[in-house]
């Protein structure tokens, strides 16, 4: 993993229309300026646990839903976890987890690209 990684900032991701786009170094470096990565080795603890469907769970998470249900996660996040934001404990940890999609909806008539 990167410094950058490391400290959240993605240095090429893609797009909504598939395409893949890199930052410039010039880009990555004022971003991890802005975080502070000149002044301390490692960032800031996450505010919260972002986890995708699909994704591997390190250990077993005891989850309590936004509707106040518990479930267990174990292995990679199911299906049958809701997306939204809900508070987990598991190991030493516990705080908010947030279960979001990979990709976002596009909406039917979103144009995409450059006005001619």
């Amino acid at each position: 993993m990167t410094d950058a990684r490391r400290w959240g900032v993605v240095e090429e991701y893609v797009d909504a229309t598939g395409r893949l786009i890199r930052s410039s170094r010039d880009t990555v470096a004022r971003a991890m300026a802005a975080l502070g990565a000149a002044e301390r080795a490692e960032p800031e603890p996450p505010g919260a646990l972002i986890l995708h469907p699909g994704d591997a769970v390190e250990h077993p998470l005891e989850v309590v839903t936004e509707d106040g249900r518990s479930l267990l996660l174990e292995g990679r996040v199911g299906d049958g976890v809701p997306l939204g934001y809900h508070t987990y404990a598991g190991g030493s940890e516990a705080g908010t987890l947030i279960i979001s999609p990979r990709r976002c909806h596009l909406p039917p008539g979103l144009r995409l690209g450059a006005r001619t």
